[in-house]
């Protein structure tokens, strides 16, 4: 309903969500879900067209250690339903090279982007030079052919 309402006003407007970034515990980790505790079938919606885009927040709690990280991206690239989904990415690191390698992980992963939540940690630590002149340095392409908007 929100989105047909939406594009009533803007029809090109692009509806995302930032959605829970475990949806389904199919690990045995100690965690809440999406799914099963804030009701987001955030995959869901992707198979439905509800929304264009979704943007797991996969930072904070286990989604900190990469690895488990690695899990949740390669778990949400397997539903995208040929829509967008743009792994969250936290700022906060200590270590900047930990978000680079975030980053890196979402493109292989073939992600069309990626969140990084929030500005004032980047601000604060130094890391949006870093940023513009590490990952960032080549601006991206955007693809009239594939657009996030459904």
């Amino acid at each position: 309903r929100v989105k047909a309402q939406v594009r009533t006003v803007r029809p090109n407007a692009v509806i995302s969500a930032a959605v829970w970034p475990y949806y389904q515990n199919k690990w045995g980790w100690k965690i809440s879900t999406g799914f099963d505790d804030y009701y987001q079938d955030s995959k869901g919606w992707l198979a439905a067209g509800h929304v264009d885009a979704i943007a797991p927040m996969m930072y904070g709690s286990v989604a900190d250690e990469f690895d488990k990280w690695q899990v949740l991206l390669a778990d949400f690239m397997a539903s995208t339903y040929g829509r967008a989904v743009l792994p969250g990415i936290g700022a906060d690191y200590d270590d900047f090279n930990v978000i680079v390698q975030r980053i890196e992980a979402a493109r292989q992963a073939g992600a069309p982007g990626h969140a990084i939540f929030s500005f004032g940690p980047l601000k604060q630590r130094g890391y949006l030079a870093k940023l513009a002149a590490g990952p960032y340095a080549v601006p991206a392409v955007l693809s009239a052919k594939k657009s996030l908007a459904a």
